[in-house]
């Protein structure tokens, strides 16, 4: 499945900086990402991501609705998660559901239909292993590169923040969505191929930094990108403020400026629980809820329910 990313945001201009001035800075806001994600022990949501197309992405894929709806249940504690996504297609009546799990050594996918299959995996080779749009991810794209697996684990690696430091080409201090704060240029290898782009992100200074706008060009279809976390909610735990993007809102853009499509990702606040005690057991799917398996490093297929 592919990564899909929204929001809505404002073009900026950027001037470059001595290089120790920049470096300096961009280091430092760099490893305060890298101290919020230290903060995420476990965490717990559900979101709703819909996509609005424009006629003229229509007119390309004829096949597609103009509205696309995905309904997400996510939990993970560290490297253990569970995602359960349902895509809904308002216009065509369909509706079809995922549940992805890890339970640190195999993956399972249970695929919800007229019948349910689940596949049994040791190891799983995709950059996106939630099997969906996991909405406090959203705000950090920029931060992952060619051969990187999308996941909150690996958001929690040194090295992560350390190459990204690296990648800035400029700084500069800002005003963007009602905060004061810092624009730093990267220029890093594009997420799913080989091509450099360059990201625009703007980090707030009385959210810590946290980043809330970015910009993007994707190299490949040349169309412009742009998220802007538009609410937040601030939840203090353990004596340390963590922040959660609640609504996020995007445009994808051709670049002839129309719009290609909007979206909008939100949190049900309600939901959201943060470093609580989990089940484990919510991280393995039993073989009993299918109709059939399947042993996707064997090739074996079996009918748990058959007498």
């Amino acid at each position: 499945m592919k990564k899909t990313i929204f929001v809505i945001g404002f073009a900026a201009t950027f001037i470059t900086m001595a290089s120790f001035a920049f470096g300096a800075n961009a280091e430092e806001i760099c490893m305060k990402q890298y101290k919020y994600f230290q903060k995420l022990y476990s965490i717990q949501f559900d979101s709703k991501v819909c996509v609005t197309l424009s006629k003229d992405i229509l007119l390309e894929q004829p096949n597609l609705s103009n509205q696309l709806i995905w309904e997400i249940k996510f939990i993970s504690n560290g490297s253990k998660y569970r995602s359960e996504v349902t895509s809904i297609d308002p216009i065509k009546r369909l509706k079809k559901t995922f549940i992805t799990t890890y339970n640190g050594e195999d993956y399972r996918i249970l695929e919800i239909g007229e019948k349910s299959i689940l596949y049994l995996k040791k190891s799983w080779n995709t950059d996106n292993p939630y099997n969906g749009t996991i909405t406090i991810l959203t705000p950090f794209q920029f931060a992952f590169q060619k051969g990187d697996i999308g996941t909150i684990e690996t958001l929690k690696k040194t090295e992560i923040w350390q190459r990204l430091a690296n990648k800035a080409i400029e700084v500069k201090s800002f005003q963007k969505l009602g905060y004061k704060g810092i624009n730093i240029t990267f220029k890093v290898s594009d997420f799913n191929n080989a091509k450099e782009r360059i990201y625009e992100v703007f980090f707030a200074e009385d959210l810590d930094y946290y980043p809330i706008f970015w910009r993007t060009i994707d190299p490949t279809t040349k169309r412009c990108d742009e998220i802007s976390v538009l609410e937040m909610r601030i939840y203090n735990i353990d004596n340390d403020r963590i922040f959660i993007p609640i609504r996020i809102t995007g445009e994808e853009k051709f670049n002839n400026g129309g719009i290609a499509q909007t979206g909008s990702e939100e949190i049900n606040p309600q939901t959201v629980k943060i470093n609580q005690p989990v089940n484990n057991g919510i991280f393995t799917l039993s073989v009993f809820q299918a109709n059939a398996v399947h042993d996707s490093d064997t090739g074996i297929w079996f009918y748990p329910n058959q007498r």
